[in-house]
């Protein structure tokens, strides 16, 4: 039952979340990274770069409700490349920022394998425009829940690779 009423709070939470966000539109959730240093992929899939400042991306509380205060916010001039990637790490290091992606990293949060999460990414005002949820257990410990295929396909466990093309 407490399964039912978080799944539900994360619908009303999400209940706009219909893309008509210009940016959620174009950047959905690809990969999410719940063991070792935490992170949230996002795949800009137009052919053109995308600007992100402003947007943030959280966890949610244990009710289902995004973590407003911990969310990490995306800097002001960030811009995601032409089909390439956001990684925003929620602890750790940012690598060294290639051609084809831009990191965020954060300090607070962080996505729970062991009971599943949903993360959401927020608008500058603090809207939901999009949700992804991890199942608990959703991937083998080194592994991640990603889209196969990369930025169109369906959730499953995938290869670690942060700001790169998913692969099973």
């Amino acid at each position: 039952m407490k399964r039912l009423v978080s799944i539900l709070a994360v619908a009303a939470a999400c209940a706009s979340c219909a893309n008509d966000d210009p940016v959620a539109a174009q950047l959905p959730f690809n990969e999410v990274g719940a063991t070792g240093s935490d992170f949230v992929e996002l795949y800009n899939t137009s052919g053109a770069p995308l600007a992100v400042a402003g947007y943030a991306v959280t966890d949610s509380r244990t009710d289902g409700f995004p973590r407003i205060s911990s969310a990490i916010r995306i800097p002001a001039g960030t811009t995601v490349p032409a089909n390439g990637y956001l990684v925003v790490l929620f602890e750790g290091e940012c690598p060294t920022a290639g051609a084809g992606f831009v990191c965020v990293r954060g300090t607070a949060g962080g996505v729970s394998q062991t009971r599943g999460d949903t993360v959401h990414l927020l608008d500058p005002e603090n809207q939901v425009v999009a949700s992804v949820t991890v199942p608990p257990e959703a991937a083998p410990s080194g592994w991640t829940w990603g889209r196969f295929p990369n930025g169109t396909g369906a959730f499953k466990a995938t290869r670690r690779t942060p700001g790169a093309i998913n692969r099973e």
